[in-house]
């Protein structure tokens, strides 16, 4: 169809555009880690790393004795819900926090 037909060449376009975006992103971070620093403010923008939380389950069959043990059937969806979790404060049992540090880039 024309509109898979304009899907794959806007894909092929934007492939140097996106390789070059993440091999910039690439140095970026290194510079950072470099320097010691989570972020740089310069008067083009700001480069910084943010650590967004979610929550895996890691042993299915004591977290969900805990979530029976404790009521806590608002932390089920499809996945663990990290907002209910937080609301507790504590991670249940077989249940991990996972942070994976991400580079932002703020235009000023």
């Amino acid at each position: 169809s024309r509109l898979e037909t304009f899907e794959a060449r806007h894909k092929e376009e934007l492939r140097p555009l996106q390789e070059a975006k993440t091999k910039l992103e690439g140095m970026m971070a290194d510079a950072l880690d470099e320097i010691g620093v989570e972020n740089v403010k310069t008067s083009h923008g700001t480069v910084y790393f943010t650590r967004p939380e979610n929550m895996k389950v890691v042993d299915k069959e004591v977290f969900f004795e805990w979530v029976v043990a404790e009521g806590a059937f608002d932390v089920l969806t499809s996945a663990v819900s990290k907002d209910a979790i937080k609301e507790r404060g504590v991670i249940p049992p077989g249940v991990e926090s996972v942070k994976i540090r991400q580079l932002r880039v703020r235009k000023t």
